[in-house]
């Protein structure tokens, strides 16, 4: 089965975001402190991050096994109502397009969401 754009778009920002957290400096333990700017030509993640890089890198994990467990359930189960009553259910587009929000000022952003709702 193809991989959904949008979750091939969230995959890709959860590596930068990644990347960028784990290169901030850490103070007091886990304390990281950071900003980050990018010109929307070099966007890898536009963010201040003044969380515990613990807790960070944690809500990445989350949002990966969201990915991973939650959409191909809520997938499989938009296939099952569409089978049942012979009605269209997108709930996994809807899930998919929450999932992106926070990324709505990245440049394939707006072209994603368009070609999901199509």
């Amino acid at each position: 089965m193809e991989q959904h754009p949008i979750v091939a778009f969230l995959r890709a920002r959860y590596v930068e975001e990644e990347k960028t957290i784990r290169s901030l400096d850490e103070i007091d333990g886990n304390e990281v402190v950071g900003i980050e700017v990018f010109t929307e030509k070099d966007y890898p993640c536009q963010q201040v991050l003044a969380i515990g890089q613990k807790r960070a890198l944690a809500e990445l994990k989350v949002k990966r096994k969201l990915l991973d467990d939650l959409v191909p359930n809520v997938e499989y189960m938009d296939g099952v109502i569409e089978g049942e009553w012979s009605t269209p259910s997108n709930v996994a587009d809807q899930l998919l397009k929450l999932l992106a929000l926070p990324y709505f000022d990245h440049p394939e952003y707006a072209t994603l969401v368009d070609q999901a709702a199509t």
